[in-house]
């Protein structure tokens, strides 16, 4: 072949030798080009390859925790089962000799004597009532709660609830005041689910007081509100560690005891958010605590 034929230099001196060298040096390494296009290809479906692999290795292990998971709960169900049947047992022992000592009149209630016998009723009554967890607890699976929701008194709650913690209170010499001024007491709310968060709430207003402490529970209403406080005006904790007690309830692990100490708050506040109540506090270790609920009073 006649390069020189093919080749036009005078057009080549019109451009210029740079020209010239430019397309003499694609020429060359377009070869190599395609050689790193290829590298580049082989790089990229090995990235890929490791990266499926990676997937399916995070998937495998993802399932076998589920697993792990599952059988958790299968034994956590299984164990509440047991605690549910040994728990009825002893609730029947106990119901069986107060009714062995009403019988027998062994009981004599004296003058300005506190009724101690009923007390321990109305406990047992609120252990083994038919709206307790562990009678709603299904064989199968826990259904999500139904509100059964009537008009209650919330004054009447938290008055049962100082009967309910009247041990408590006696061991440590706390003084519990009600100063129940609010006209309007009357909730319309699942009587179970509201005299569980007012039980957790008064119950650790104690655990947070010292002995001789004084905790006030107060009324109010205010506008279509009726709003209650839990105050301890002595001693308090850290905010800190008051907010971490009321951290979200799907934050605890069952088998972790440790960092379920403060699952009855927990419990307390979610209680009151499912039936459209508020709850807000505030702690100061050096100004005490206080826990203010909020319901909408019904007529």
């Amino acid at each position: 072949m006649d390069y020189y034929a093919i080749i036009d230099f005078s057009s080549l001196e019109e451009h210029g030798i740079y020209t010239v060298l430019a397309i003499a040096a694609i020429s060359i390494t377009f070869p190599s080009l395609k050689m790193l296009r290829l590298k580049d290809e082989i790089l990229e479906n090995y990235t890929l390859t490791q990266t499926k692999k990676e997937v399916e290795r995070l998937n495998a292990n993802l399932q076998k925790e589920n697993n792990l998971k599952t059988q958790k709960i299968t034994t956590y169900k299984n164990s509440a089962k047991v605690f549910r049947h040994d728990l009825k047992n002893k609730l029947g022992s106990i119901e069986s000799l107060i009714e062995l000592i009403e019988l027998d009149n062994q009981y004599v209630l004296k003058p300005e004597q506190n009724d101690y016998l009923s007390m321990i009723k109305n406990l047992l009554g609120d252990a083994s009532g038919e709206n307790t967890f562990f009678n709603k607890f299904n064989d199968d699976h826990v259904e999500q709660a139904v509100l059964d929701k009537t008009m209650i008194d919330l004054h009447s709650l938290v008055s049962s609830n100082r009967v309910n913690l009247f041990e408590k209170t006696s061991a440590q010499n706390i003084k519990l005041e009600l100063d129940l001024q609010a006209e309007k007491s009357m909730v319309y709310v699942d009587k179970n689910i509201a005299n569980t968060a007012i039980y957790n709430l008064m119950n650790y207003a104690i655990r947070f007081s010292k002995n001789n402490d004084t905790i006030q529970v107060i009324s109010r209403n205010y506008q279509d509100l009726i709003i209650l406080e839990l105050v301890n005006r002595t001693t308090g904790i850290p905010m800190s560690q008051l907010e971490s007690y009321f951290r979200n309830i799907g934050d605890y692990q069952m088998d972790d005891g440790k960092s379920n100490q403060g699952l009855g708050l927990s419990i307390a506040k979610n209680n009151i958010e499912l039936l459209d109540g508020h709850l807000r506090y505030s702690s100061s270790k050096s100004l005490g605590f206080e826990f203010l609920v909020e319901f909408t009073h019904s007529s």
